[in-house]
């Protein structure tokens, strides 16, 4: 049983609440494990069981889809829930890394989180690794639960990478009994060995040939080479997303890049949403309407903008900002007129804000792409479109800015429906940007037509930012578009700092350490 404890010691470092715990203390509440792990259909079910781990972060964490798309000035709010004011609001403050604090809450579940699954993952594949055969329907499944679980270890340590400075590291293969003596990664290792597990189980969907059953994965039941081309989508990510400023976003390895968005998904990778199986409390948030919405912020459709309004709302102090109308031939954002809704938004003319938390919160345009629909239905997670506009950023990194303009004129030039009307979509842009013109977009600051980066960004923020409550913050550093002060990634969660004997931290702040400048 050693091995078994070691492997779980991962899971024991991450969770313990504080550092006088008792390690030994039996949790009564819990079930047998080691019983379980001798069961087949068990091992099956804790493998398939790590993806709604993810999804519990990607879509229902309230720690998560309450705070970070307004974080990443994606979205914008003034409840104050799970820390969401407080760390969205301006001039940036510290993350407070107090174990009773808000923002705290919102590192430890995303920390606990993506351990968990690690840690089931890494019992399953014990279970196997000690001689466990998994048979379906006289089928032999052993390979392809093998390969979900060594899969599920490197999308959790792939998440901890883009989110947290470093984290402990152990696999199946940890020989620990001692959750002290588990290595530490900086975040930069954490990705590297979070692609070398995604490699591992590569080589397996590579040789072998299965399918997963739809119900680990809702709704999709991937064969072996699709869930090849999706680990080429997520190792992608992790290369782009992990980049914490603009300068380390220049210096990865863009060929390498390059290469695994080639060989990524050639259709969008949809979920099967299905009442009181998998719902998205983010689309739930983000789309009605009271209190607790968070609607579309300027930052990130007003540079649509083309009456020169947005300029002259980001010339104003702060607390002097309000809301206003959208002037725009941008059909995503709005129809023919400011106060008509567009493909992706509708305008809003009541105003559910509280204005003494901060008038410049305030919106008049709600993301509503997917209807209102939160909970039936199909949502598409990652998408063909996502991966041409992280190739046409290969492609600028690369030397190759008409190569680049030519992808992100996918969704750019793309035809937008409204009701029962067709919209053209925005002028192509070219390899020396967006063309000049007095109803341009996307505009700068200055109210200059912008250029190709800038279209680039601005179909991701438009195109991507939705598709869970992570991607726009992680994609949103690496391209600069954080306000100062915001933190570049979260500290490790005092309560397990204080569990592993290190001193509490923390990031963020104006001028502070691991701040956004």
């Amino acid at each position: 049983m050693a091995r078994n404890k070691g492997a779980r010691a991962l899971l024991i470092a991450a969770l313990v609440a504080t550092g006088c715990q008792d390690l030994d203390v039996v949790n009564t509440n819990a079930p047998d494990r080691d019983r379980a792990l001798t069961s087949p259909a068990d091992v099956e079910t804790l493998i398939a069981s790590t993806w709604r781990n993810f999804w519990s972060r990607w879509h229902n964490g309230s720690t998560t889809y309450n705070t970070m798309p307004l974080v990443a000035d994606i979205m914008s709010g003034t409840y104050a829930n799970d820390a969401a004011l407080e760390l969205s609001s301006e001039p940036r403050p510290a993350l407070n890394n107090n174990p009773l604090s808000d923002a705290h809450a919102v590192m430890r579940a995303q920390w606990e989180t993506f351990y968990q699954a690690i840690s089931s993952a890494n019992d399953g594949l014990l279970a196997i690794n000690d001689g466990l055969r998994i048979t379906t329907d006289g089928s032999d499944n052993t390979t392809r639960a093998w390969t979900f679980a060594k899969w599920a270890q490197g999308i959790g340590y792939g998440y901890l990478s883009l989110l947290f400075d470093k984290g402990l590291y152990g696999t199946e293969n940890s020989e620990l009994d001692n959750p002290l003596e588990l290595p530490y990664l900086e975040y930069t290792e954490m990705r590297d060995s979070a692609i070398a597990l995604l490699k591992l189980s590569q080589d397996t969907m590579q040789a072998r040939s299965f399918t997963l059953p739809d119900t680990w994965i809702n709704g999709v039941a991937l064969t072996s080479a699709e869930l090849n081309r999706l680990t080429h989508a997520y190792i992608a990510r992790f290369y782009v997303y992990g980049a914490r400023t603009p300068e380390e976003r220049a210096a990865l390895p863009w060929s390498t890049i390059l290469d695994h968005l080639n060989k990524a998904i050639t259709t969008d990778h949809t979920v099967a949403f299905q009442s009181g199986v998998l719902t998205s409390s983010l689309l739930s948030r983000m789309q009605t309407s009271g209190t607790f919405s968070a609607w579309g912020d300027y930052k990130a459709i007003g540079p649509a903008d083309v009456s020169g309004t947005y300029q002259a709302w980001l010339a104003k102090p702060v607390n002097e900002r309000e809301r206003f109308q959208i002037t725009t031939p941008d059909r995503r954002i709005t129809g023919p007129t400011p106060t008509s809704n567009g493909a992706y938004y509708r305008y809003r003319a009541d105003n559910i804000f509280r204005p003494e938390r901060g008038t410049y919160h305030h919106s008049h345009y709600q993301w509503y792409r997917n209807g209102g629909r939160s909970s039936s239905g199909t949502y598409t997670i990652v998408s063909v479109d996502e991966m041409n506009l992280l190739k046409a950023e290969a492609h600028m990194h690369l030397g190759d800015n008409a190569r680049a303009a030519e992808l992100i004129n996918t969704t750019r030039t793309r035809v937008q429906r409204i009701g029962s009307t067709n919209y053209p979509g925005l002028p192509a842009v070219t390899a020396d940007g967006v063309p000049q013109s007095a109803d341009c977009v996307p505009r700068t600051a200055t109210g200059a037509c912008g250029s190709l980066r800038d279209a680039l960004i601005y179909e991701r923020v438009i195109e991507n930012g939705m598709l869970d409550g992570l991607i726009g913050y992680v994609d949103a550093r690496g391209l600069g578009r954080l306000p100062p002060g915001t933190f570049v990634h979260l500290p490790i969660p005092a309560r397990e700092a204080a569990t592993l004997r290190i001193p509490v931290y923390t990031f963020g702040g104006v001028g502070g350490e691991g701040a956004a400048k």
